[in-house]
């Protein structure tokens, strides 16, 4: 059975309540500032509605979803797997396997990258690992198991997901498993 957000949230951290009327879900990777942007929008708007709307952000590489395979997909993946490349690929990795491992450090972590953002256009290496690294969490260990198969596989389900749902582009929003048109390509709703 499709959950209510049309997108597979098992493992995810998530904001607000287990079961809610309205769920709300952000793909895409914090390495940009045009995504940190619409997440604060995003963090700053539903704060009164933290008793009644579920949040889950998703990280993936931002992107074409159409691109053919890269170093993202294993041996094991499909031949369709939707990737990136290693690089553009390394925060939405680290990022899932910090939800997987601890969903309290995995939103600190989501709202100081967001809140780092404000005034940057690009996340640098170091201020992502220290983001990691101010919530006491081993990021070389992260930074490990983000190479492992069940991240990977993580990520690959987001992407399919996303795409199943219509989103061609990351980063994409979805409301109650419904593509949220964004105008500009990245922030704009």
């Amino acid at each position: 059975a499709t959950p209510p957000s049309g997108l597979d949230l098992a493992d995810m951290p998530l904001r607000g309540p287990r079961v809610s009327p309205v769920t709300l879900v952000l793909v895409g990777s914090l390495e940009s500032g045009p995504v940190c942007e619409l997440a604060r929008e995003l963090r700053d708007t539903l704060r009164p509605y933290a008793e009644v709307v579920r949040f889950a952000y998703l990280p993936a590489p931002n992107g074409s979803l159409f691109l053919p395979t890269s170093p993202l997909a294993t041996p094991s993946s499909s031949s369709s797997a939707l990737a990136f490349g290693e690089r553009s690929s390394r925060v939405p990795l680290i990022l899932s396997a910090l939800a997987l491992e601890n969903s309290g450090a995995f939103f600190r972590t989501y709202d100081a990258i967001i809140d780092l953002m404000r005034r940057r256009f690009m996340l640098s290496p170091v201020e992502f690992a220290q983001s990691i690294l101010n919530q006491r969490v081993d990021f070389d260990r992260l930074e490990e198991q983000g190479r492992s198969e069940r991240v990977r596989a993580l990520v690959l389900r987001t992407q399919r997901d996303a795409r199943a749902l219509g989103a061609t582009i990351l980063p994409a929003l979805f409301l109650n498993g419904r593509l949220v048109p964004m105008t500009g390509g990245t922030g704009g709703l």
